[in-house]
């Protein structure tokens, strides 16, 4: 299996979904990683739980939003389609509380 640092540089994908917690690297390194070699790449980062407390450097890094992974099919497309679209993928919820913090 070809190492993902050369996948990504072959594929040059539109769109990256990516597990926040990853068993043999960093989430947080690999969006930025990411975006410093594929600018325009929108990334969603999935989650068990939406409470994470690294989503927010997960956005600040460059990723276009969140999703938990127990996201429903239907929902998945909608909050893939939107973040082509341009459209963050941040449950409102989520935002309230960054808010009001």
């Amino acid at each position: 299996m070809q190492p993902v640092k050369v996948l990504r540089r072959e594929l040059k994908p539109d769109l990256v979904l990516m597990d926040i917690h990853m068993p043999h690297g960093n989430g947080m390194e690999a969006v930025s990683a990411i975006k410093r070699e594929l600018a325009g790449v929108r990334i969603i980062m999935l989650t068990v739980h939406g409470q994470d407390e690294n989503l927010l450097e997960a956005i600040e890094r460059g990723a276009e939003g969140f999703l938990s992974k127990n996201v429903r099919a239907k929902d998945l497309l909608n909050s893939l389609r939107g973040v082509m679209r341009g459209e963050a993928a941040i449950p409102s919820l989520v935002i309230a509380k960054w808010e009001s913090q």
